[in-house]
């Protein structure tokens, strides 16, 4: 093989999918631990739909067996709440120009490959700026001279444009005007990654693509001298790649870089078994792929691991939702922004090499009480015409269990801009903000308090 990618999220596909189509020569293996969507790309947070006045709420991973496409994740092709100028700015403006070129492509692809009319589910409906308080006006205007000031094309409406435009929305009090960005557009991203599956697969059958899904890489393949990774292995093969591992592990990468570089191994010199298609033993979550490097010199220099963070969030989807919440635009908390300010960066986390003889070092660890989740109003409409409203923003592990606290917070933010969302919300019997019957602790209904949410 030409290439190892690892991890099958819109990334690692998107990177197989360049590399199939620069070469003719070239030769691809993906590898995952679970199966494409399993991570981040296909997160689905929470599902929920209302009926007579009550909104129930079902964790993702429930409903995913019968009702996949419910809880497909989104790709939010945005710029309006970026910074322009900021270290992440350019790299977003050619994400969306690449996405807005290979879309169409992409799309016939899928239809002409596996059949599906279905498209991206895009939805070119543009993004608006709220703001959550009178005094975000001039910081709101700032940000707009910004942006066309960077070529983005920015609107700031006045209070009847924006009454005519978004009928649903109300501002705080005090509040005048919204920002809206008409370039911005979203898409489903479980149906990109299946058209991209699709792109990849039609190599298979000459050898040029392989997938090697429900398998862990377990360790890095060192060259003789040990001074690159020359593979991966996993439970079942190993597996050689005459250019370059790739790693596509997203919020994994971290732990998986640590545990291979610490358990790598020199590469065999007999040739690799052959990759088969077939059925694989279960393994553990998405972040059980591996993350490799390289390391430049070998000895005592050892390889970088990046330090990367597990950020948690919740997206509530409202299924059918009335005509009063029928949105049609992106709608974004302009606090939101907040959480794309510069940074400052972490120092590299370095772990040694197998030959370097230096002790084993664990991946950066999480602070021991992670801070309450950020609550910042975001709304759209999907490609179905479902509601997703959210979102949340915490670093508090792999864990994506429901936490009915934080969707609570969700509700309460989100109705402040959305009053129609408050009539969908019957008060419950029960003590607290959000009752939770016999079904609830099982992942079933919630209820709040209506007086909570004004």
């Amino acid at each position: 093989l030409t290439w190892a990618i690892v991890g099958a999220g819109v990334v690692g596909l998107c990177i197989a999918d360049a590399l199939l189509a620069s070469s003719p020569s070239t030769r691809v293996a993906v590898i995952d631990s679970s199966w494409p969507c399993a991570g981040a790309t296909g997160a689905g947070g929470v599902v929920a739909w209302w009926h007579g006045g009550t909104v129930a709420w079902w964790h993702g991973g429930m409903v995913a067996s019968w009702h996949r496409g419910i809880v497909a994740g989104q790709g939010y092709i945005w710029m309006g709440h970026r910074t322009p100028g900021s270290m992440t700015w350019q790299l977003a403006a050619h994400s969306k120009q690449r996405w807005e070129h290979m879309a169409g492509e992409l799309e016939d692809d899928h239809r002409r490959l596996a059949g599906c009319t279905l498209g991206l589910g895009r939805m070119h409906t543009g993004s608006m700026l709220v703001p959550s308080h009178p005094s975000h006006a001039a910081p709101l205007l700032q940000h707009h001279h910004a942006l066309q000031q960077a070529g983005l094309p920015a609107h700031l409406l006045s209070p009847a444009a924006l009454a005519d435009a978004e009928p649903a929305l109300q501002l705080p009090a005090g509040a005048m005007s919204a920002l809206l960005l008409p370039s911005d557009w979203q898409l489903d991203a479980t149906l990109a990654v299946h058209a991209l599956l699709a792109r990849c697969r039609q190599h298979a059958s000459s050898g040029r693509y392989v997938e090697l899904f429900q398998e862990s890489v377990s360790t890095f393949l060192w060259a003789p001298e040990g001074s690159r990774v020359v593979g991966v292995a996993t439970a079942h093969r190993r597996v050689l790649a005459t250019r370059a591992v790739v790693v596509a592990t997203g919020s994994w990468s971290s732990g998986f870089m640590a545990h291979a570089l610490n358990h790598s191994s020199p590469a065999s010199s007999a040739a690799p078994q052959a990759a088969q298609h077939g059925s694989r033993p279960q393994e553990s979550s998405p972040g059980s792929s591996a993350a490799s490097g390289s390391s430049p010199g070998g000895g005592e220099q050892g390889a970088v691991v990046p330090h990367v963070r597990p950020r948690k969030g919740f997206l509530l989807q409202l299924v059918d939702p009335p005509p009063a919440l029928a949105l049609r635009h992106g709608l974004m908390e302009f606090d939101y922004t907040a959480n794309y300010a510069p940074a400052p960066s972490s120092p590299p986390h370095h772990s040694p090499t197998p030959h370097s003889g230096g002790s084993s070092t664990a991946a950066p660890a999480l602070p021991s009480a992670p801070p309450p989740a950020a609550i910042s109003m975001t709304a759209t409409c999907d490609h179905h015409g479902h509601l997703l409203i959210g979102s949340s923003r915490e670093f508090a592990g792999f864990s994506v269990a429901p936490h009915a606290p934080t969707i609570a917070a969700i509700l309460r933010r989100t109705a402040h801009f959305l009053p129609a969302l408050t009539h969908l919300l019957l008060p419950h019997e029960g003590r607290g903000a959000w009752g939770e019957g016999r079904r609830g602790r099982r992942g079933g209904k919630l209820r709040t308090r209506r007086l909570l949410l004004g």
